[in-house]
């Protein structure tokens, strides 16, 4: 939590009000096997856009996915 109110004074301080987040969606049947995943991230999702809301910091939710059928270029 102290981390939290360090960021939010600083984001006032350099006079930012946006915090991108970006976010991997797992779908389960495509994961590898013996490969586990942490659990809780809705959970976790919705503290930080409370405390990023109390704050008055806007929240851009960015989700990310590469289990697209293109492949993508390196």
């Amino acid at each position: 939590m102290n981390d939290l109110w360090s960021f939010s004074s600083m984001s006032k301080r350099l006079g930012l009000y946006t915090v991108r987040l970006p976010v991997g969606l797992i779908r389960e049947h495509l994961a590898q096997e013996g490969k586990s995943f942490p659990r809780g991230g809705i959970q976790y999702l919705g503290r930080l856009i409370g405390w990023c809301t109390d704050t008055k910091i806007y929240v851009i939710i960015d989700f990310h996915s590469d289990h697209s059928p293109e492949p993508a270029i390196h």
